[in-house]
């Protein structure tokens, strides 16, 4: 996936909610396997769940990852977007190398 902009407070919601989606299918994936191996059966489909669990996971991971960038850009008061009716649209760097402010604090 490739995100490129957020709108606050909408992220937050996206963020919070694909990480528990994250969680909730991995336990999922997890129950599923022990129903199927305790009846014998194949394990395959809690397997690729099991997989898709950790590509939701590692997407997670990079939303709260930007997140962070954008909290940090809020408390530099780094502004990159335009301001719409619903709020205010900001641009994520993929890393704090990538915005255009020199003095970020490490």
């Amino acid at each position: 996936m490739s995100f490129t902009g957020v709108k606050l407070p909408e992220f937050d919601t996206l963020v919070a909610r694909h990480t528990a989606a994250a969680m909730q299918i991995e336990e999922l994936g997890s129950l599923l396997y022990g129903e199927l191996n305790g009846a014998g059966l194949a394990t395959d489909p809690a397997e690729r769940i099991k997989q898709v669990a950790a590509q939701v996971g590692q997407e997670a991971e990079d939303l709260r990852r930007r997140q962070r960038i954008v909290r940090e850009m809020e408390r530099l008061k780094i502004s990159i977007g335009p301001v719409i009716a619903t709020g205010t649209l900001i641009a994520v760097p993929e890393s704090r190398l990538d915005c255009p402010r020199a003095n970020w604090s490490r």
